[in-house]
């Protein structure tokens, strides 16, 4: 097996990749010169990988880790994944954590403003269409709000629409 990456950034830490190994989620760190600082496994399980993982940087230097986890044949459960500079895991809150979260809904983008609010867009499969999902939580992990939309735009249009702050808070004031 090997480690298949699925995002990357940089931040005044270094730059950071994650990805799957063996249905893992991984994450690690790089110096400015390219030198590996750590690897580190995200997750309970070794389910947390079975879909995409995206990855994005905190006000502090840290990381925003969103993932999927696969509970059997037909059930998968959304993640996100707040980590310290070092890697280490400050929470994680998995979709069962929100309350009145749809249990069909995957996570597919996070964004973190100035003030280290999160804001997590994704969609909920629900017969033949996907209906775009944001989230918001605090940087303590604190869910403020959870917001289905089913009157907006198709979920793909919704994660590109929402993935640049000045859309995100567009968006926000108008229709929150």
């Amino acid at each position: 097996k090997s480690f298949v990456p699925t995002d990357i950034i940089q931040n005044f830490n270094g730059v950071w990749a994650v990805g799957h190994y063996d249905s893992n989620v991984l994450v690690a760190r790089f110096n400015d010169t390219g030198m590996l600082e750590w690897v580190k496994q995200i997750g309970r399980d070794a389910n947390d990988a079975e879909y995409s993982v995206r990855i994005t940087s905190t006000d502090d230097g840290g990381a925003i880790i969103t993932g999927l986890s696969k509970m059997d044949d037909t059930r998968h459960l959304p993640w996100v994944a707040n980590l310290n500079f070092n890697g280490d895991l400050r929470w994680m809150r998995r979709l069962e954590d929100i309350p009145g979260a749809p249990r069909n809904a995957i996570f597919t983008r996070a964004h973190v403003d100035d003030t280290g609010q999160i804001l997590i867009t994704g969609f909920v499969q629900e017969s033949i269409r996907d209906y775009p999902v944001l989230v918001k939580l605090n940087r303590f992990g604190k869910v403020d709000f959870l917001k289905k939309y089913k009157d907006y735009l198709p979920s793909t249009t919704f994660t590109s629409y929402v993935s640049e702050y000045s859309d995100i808070t567009n968006y926000l004031n108008q229709y929150v």
